[in-house]
């Protein structure tokens, strides 16, 4: 497998698990990368962090699994390549602030599309 391959393998994987650590709406916020149980904001890699924002959920994933900076940034930038074509916006955060959970979730699902079916 060569080093594209398998940095797009890890950036899939890294957008996958990031999805499932929001997809319960009780543990995605808005307004914030991360909350703690009583709502405050916390740091991502925060061990009380129980909710987090789509940024978020990238950061707390990639610095959960010790993924590089190459896999986090392609992650990153298919959210933002997603987020582009979905809501006309490069502001991840934004869209995740003003839209609904289901509209961050399908953010993630069309940012896998991306990465896994390249239109190149």
């Amino acid at each position: 497998m060569s080093t594209s391959n398998s940095s797009n393998t890890e950036a899939i994987d890294l957008l996958r698990e990031a999805r499932a650590l929001i997809s319960d709406p009780d543990k995605w916020t808005q307004g914030t990368l991360a909350r703690n149980a009583y709502g405050s904001e916390v740091a991502h890699y925060s061990p009380d962090a129980c909710k987090w924002c789509a940024v978020g959920a990238i950061s707390r994933v990639a610095a959960s699994n010790n993924a590089s900076y190459e896999t986090e940034m392609s992650a990153y930038s298919a959210l933002v390549q997603a987020s582009r074509i979905l809501f006309d916006s490069d502001a991840v955060g934004e869209v995740n602030d003003t839209h609904t959970h289901a509209d961050v979730l399908a953010l993630f699902d069309r940012a896998i599309e991306l990465i896994s079916y390249p239109t190149e």
